[in-house]
Protein backbone atom coordinates (compact mmCIF):
# COMPACT_ATOMS: atom_id res chain seq x y z
CA UNK A 1 0.00 0.00 0.00
CA UNK A 2 1.15 3.27 -0.59
CA UNK A 3 0.08 6.41 0.96
CA UNK A 4 1.30 9.92 -0.21
CA UNK A 5 0.75 12.67 3.07
CA UNK A 6 1.32 16.34 2.37
CA UNK A 7 1.12 19.28 4.92
CA UNK A 8 -2.00 20.48 5.77
CA UNK A 9 -3.30 23.68 4.03
CA UNK A 10 -5.50 25.59 5.09
CA UNK A 11 -8.80 25.80 3.28
CA UNK A 12 -10.87 28.69 4.34
CA UNK A 13 -8.31 31.62 3.42
CA UNK A 14 -10.17 35.21 2.92
CA UNK A 15 -11.20 36.02 -0.62
CA UNK A 16 -10.90 32.28 -1.84
CA UNK A 17 -13.48 31.69 -4.50
CA UNK A 18 -14.42 27.95 -5.46
CA UNK A 19 -16.10 27.08 -8.26
CA UNK A 20 -18.30 24.04 -8.28
CA UNK A 21 -20.11 22.48 -11.37
CA UNK A 22 -23.75 20.56 -10.74
CA UNK A 23 -24.64 18.38 -12.78
CA UNK A 24 -28.11 16.17 -12.94
CA UNK A 25 -29.50 13.44 -15.15
CA UNK A 26 -32.63 13.29 -16.61
CA UNK A 27 -34.71 10.87 -15.38
CA UNK A 28 -37.06 10.22 -18.31
CA UNK A 29 -33.70 9.68 -20.39
CA UNK A 30 -34.93 12.66 -23.02
CA UNK A 31 -31.10 14.01 -23.16
CA UNK A 32 -31.93 17.04 -20.73
CA UNK A 33 -29.12 16.33 -18.78
CA UNK A 34 -28.46 19.48 -17.42
CA UNK A 35 -25.01 21.40 -15.64
CA UNK A 36 -23.99 24.61 -14.10
CA UNK A 37 -21.47 26.55 -12.25
CA UNK A 38 -22.08 27.77 -8.76
CA UNK A 39 -19.52 29.80 -7.20
CA UNK A 40 -18.71 30.35 -3.62
CA UNK A 41 -16.39 32.41 -1.72
CA UNK A 42 -15.27 33.32 1.82
CA UNK A 43 -15.57 36.67 3.12
CA UNK A 44 -15.94 38.07 6.16
CA UNK A 45 -15.95 36.51 9.88
CA UNK A 46 -19.09 35.22 12.67
CA UNK A 47 -18.60 34.59 16.21
CA UNK A 48 -21.03 32.25 17.21
CA UNK A 49 -21.25 30.55 20.86
CA UNK A 50 -16.96 32.02 21.06
CA UNK A 51 -16.21 29.91 17.43
CA UNK A 52 -14.72 31.69 14.88
CA UNK A 53 -16.30 31.15 11.22
CA UNK A 54 -15.70 32.14 8.14
CA UNK A 55 -19.23 33.85 6.17
CA UNK A 56 -19.83 31.56 3.21
CA UNK A 57 -21.40 33.47 0.29
CA UNK A 58 -22.62 31.64 -3.13
CA UNK A 59 -23.54 33.04 -6.77
CA UNK A 60 -24.33 31.52 -9.97
CA UNK A 61 -23.02 34.90 -11.64
CA UNK A 62 -20.07 36.35 -9.47
CA UNK A 63 -21.85 39.74 -8.94
CA UNK A 64 -24.96 38.58 -7.05
CA UNK A 65 -23.65 37.20 -3.76
CA UNK A 66 -26.12 35.57 -0.60
CA UNK A 67 -24.81 34.41 2.33
CA UNK A 68 -25.18 30.81 1.98
CA UNK A 69 -23.88 29.43 5.54
CA UNK A 70 -20.68 29.60 7.56
CA UNK A 71 -18.10 26.93 7.79
CA UNK A 72 -14.93 26.97 10.75
CA UNK A 73 -11.59 24.96 10.50
CA UNK A 74 -9.53 23.52 12.94
CA UNK A 75 -5.96 23.43 11.13
CA UNK A 76 -4.14 21.98 13.69
CA UNK A 77 -6.65 18.98 13.20
CA UNK A 78 -7.71 19.07 9.36
CA UNK A 79 -11.44 18.98 10.06
CA UNK A 80 -13.45 21.47 8.44
CA UNK A 81 -17.56 22.15 9.85
CA UNK A 82 -20.60 24.16 7.89
CA UNK A 83 -22.87 25.89 10.16
CA UNK A 84 -26.21 26.34 8.78
CA UNK A 85 -29.85 26.52 9.30
CA UNK A 86 -32.17 23.05 9.44
CA UNK A 87 -35.56 23.62 7.93
CA UNK A 88 -36.69 20.68 8.43
CA UNK A 89 -35.76 20.82 12.46
CA UNK A 90 -36.21 24.81 12.46
CA UNK A 91 -32.59 25.48 14.10
CA UNK A 92 -29.09 26.07 13.44
CA UNK A 93 -26.58 22.88 13.59
CA UNK A 94 -22.92 22.36 13.52
CA UNK A 95 -22.11 19.64 10.73
CA UNK A 96 -18.35 18.54 10.83
CA UNK A 97 -17.83 17.71 6.54
CA UNK A 98 -14.25 16.84 5.82
CA UNK A 99 -11.59 15.53 8.12
CA UNK A 100 -7.78 14.85 6.74
CA UNK A 101 -7.14 12.74 10.10
CA UNK A 102 -9.21 10.17 8.90
CA UNK A 103 -7.13 6.51 8.63
CA UNK A 104 -8.29 3.87 6.11
CA UNK A 105 -11.37 2.38 7.73
CA UNK A 106 -13.10 5.03 9.66
CA UNK A 107 -16.12 6.59 9.60
CA UNK A 108 -16.47 10.40 8.77
CA UNK A 109 -20.19 10.51 11.41
CA UNK A 110 -20.90 7.26 13.01
CA UNK A 111 -24.42 7.94 11.81
CA UNK A 112 -23.75 8.13 8.25
CA UNK A 113 -22.28 4.69 6.20
CA UNK A 114 -19.39 6.57 4.49
CA UNK A 115 -15.94 5.37 5.17
CA UNK A 116 -12.61 6.35 4.37
CA UNK A 117 -11.36 3.57 1.67
CA UNK A 118 -7.83 4.76 0.40
CA UNK A 119 -5.58 7.52 1.34
CA UNK A 120 -3.34 8.90 -1.69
Amino acid sequence: MVINVMAYQPMLVEGRVWNVLLTGIDPLGKGNDWRKVVYYKLEGDSVIDGEAYKRVYESQDKIDWVLKYLMMENIEEGKVWKYEYSHLNQQYYKDLIIDFGLNVGDRLKEDVGSVCETIE
